[in-house]
């Protein structure tokens, strides 16, 4: 009989005993017999024994001492304010359009608002062009303004002189593969990261991400974030700076879904915002200029550029358009693709008149621009799970595809014949990202055919390099010390052992390689 119905059961006997027997129970629980005072004995003994053997102490002492993580406070510094939220009146009669509250005419410079509000009505999206000068931090951020000439030139030289002088070496033709696969990748397993080569870029999650072609013993990294933040970083700077080397600015007011350096003039860089608005910064003119700008009665939630000459850039946005700007002459042309959302825009490195779209309907969408104004068809569709997030040309002969979906799939076609496009691998790749990160885009070396870059969602966190084959390459990681998040977006530098990733909270990580070890 267990123990807990033995003592109701006795209890209930108690209560119906008579009272001559309570007081006899009574007196036998009162006198502890010789076995039971033992015990207590037995019990006072060991733990007096187990006190003198200081087991506590000893175990405190072998327990390692775990120090919390702590995140690199280089980079801009940042401090959260909370704003009062503001509320507007619903006008009665007619929607209130973008243009009744823009400046005035002949207005040809802004300072562009705070940070912390989102796209409204008010917002100065489509005035240019915009002076670096006049893109001063906000009150969000509290390091000192770091001026352009601070950020990326040395002490006592014109801004202007020392980049053409620091760039010139790359304004060339991308520099051939010399390494096959195998060496290319044991120069990766010797690229590392130390806490000199993270840094706080933007104060917002990062959106686009990018590194300048220079051979430069420094990377440069630019990067947009959610509400119209693009930062330049140089990663080793030349001389002290209170914010490490970081410049930030803010061209625009909506995510800044694609910064891209210029294949042609290293010392332009291209931004393109969900705004509606694409801008051309111009290191030698100091500011940055509206390359182009939807209408006011556009809703426009993503727009992603490609760069098809010296003179034209290609728009795609997500009204299924894609639009041609010509710098010389200003002038827009834009073709209607009805292939849905667009979130990808990418030309052909040698045949210019061939690109590829992305849609978020599931496709991957092959065109000539050369019949765009006879036929609106498309010269092959290649098709996914479920939206695709990014798809681009080889670099440097155009001759595969990479495309990343949200299916959780990756696929590299072969598109050595443009009317036969071929499956050459797909492969299971964990895409799904969620709300608060960016999407994963797989990003190509910009000077290898064989490999890309891409996030990854595993734990301990890293990046992953992956063949063509879908087999992994290599993972850039550092036990969890400092890559504790995931980057969403990577970019590798096209000819130096330099690569970049970017996450949800606006810093940028960098592994390199010392150049003696190579």
């Amino acid at each position: 009989m267990p123990a807990t119905t033995r003592r109701r059961t006795w209890d209930k006997c108690l209560l119906d005993a008579p009272q001559d027997f309570k007081e006899v129970k009574k007196k036998f629980t009162e006198n502890k017999s010789w076995f039971e005072e033992r015990r207590e004995e037995n019990l006072k003994a060991n733990a007096a024994f187990l006190a003198s053997l200081n087991i506590d102490d000893a175990k405190l002492k072998l327990k390692p001492k775990v120090e919390p993580k702590s995140l690199s406070s280089r980079g801009i510094k940042t401090k959260s304010v909370m704003e009062p939220r503001t509320y507007e009146l619903r006008p009665v009669r007619g929607p209130v359009t973008r243009s009744s509250v823009l400046p005035e005419d002949g207005e040809s410079q802004v300072t562009l608002s705070t940070c912390s509000q989102p796209r409204s009505e008010s917002s100065n999206r489509g005035v240019g062009p915009v002076s670096l000068d006049t893109m001063q931090n906000t009150a969000q951020i509290t390091a000192p303004v770091i001026s352009w000439e601070d950020c990326i030139v040395p002490k006592g030289c014109s801004y202007s002189q020392t980049l053409t002088n620091r760039l010139a070496a790359s304004c060339g033709p991308k520099p051939s593969v010399t390494e096959d696969l195998v060496d290319f990748v044991n120069i990766c397993s010797l690229m590392s990261i130390n806490s000199n080569l993270v840094a706080k870029v933007t104060p917002h999650r990062i959106y686009s991400i990018d590194l300048h072609s220079s051979l430069h013993n420094s990377p440069l990294v630019a990067a947009g974030d959610k509400w119209g933040h693009v930062g330049l970083w140089n990663v080793i700077p030349e001389k002290s700076s209170a914010n490490d080397g970081v410049c930030l600015f803010k061209p625009h007011v909506s995510p800044v879904n694609c910064v891209k350096f210029s294949d042609y003039d290293q010392s332009t860089l291209f931004s393109s915002s969900y705004d509606g608005t694409v801008r051309r910064c111009d290191v030698n003119k100091q500011q940055f200029e509206l390359v182009y700008s939807t209408p006011d009665e556009d809703d426009i939630q993503h727009m992603y550029l490609s760069e098809v000459d010296m003179n034209r850039v290609c728009v795609a946005s997500t009204d299924s358009c894609i639009a041609y700007i010509d710098s010389r002459t200003s002038s827009v042309r834009s073709f209607d693709t009805q292939s849905g959302k667009l979130k990808c825009v990418s030309h052909h490195p040698i045949e210019k008149h061939y690109f590829i779209t992305a849609s978020v309907k599931g496709h991957v969408d092959l065109w000539d621009e050369r019949y765009l104004a006879k036929s609106r068809s498309y010269l092959a569709r290649l098709p996914h799970k479920k939206g695709v997030l990014s798809a681009f040309f080889s670099p440097t002969s155009g001759e595969k595809i990479l495309s990343c979906s949200a299916g959780d799939e990756i696929k590299v076609y072969n598109s050595t014949d443009m009317t036969n496009i071929e499956t050459e691998s797909s492969f299971y790749h964990n895409n799904f990202t969620g709300r608060w990160l960016s999407n994963f885009r797989a990003s190509w070396h910009p000077s290898r055919e064989d490999c890309f870059l891409i996030g990854s969602m595993k734990h301990p966190r890293q990046i992953d390099l992956i063949g063509c084959d879908g087999k992994l390459l290599h993972t850039f990681h550092d036990n969890g010390d400092l890559l504790q998040s995931v980057t969403s977006l990577n970019a590798f530098h096209p000819s130096l052992p330099f690569m970049a990733g970017g996450n949800s909270s606006g810093r940028v990580f960098v592994f390199m390689a010392q150049m003696d070890c190579l």
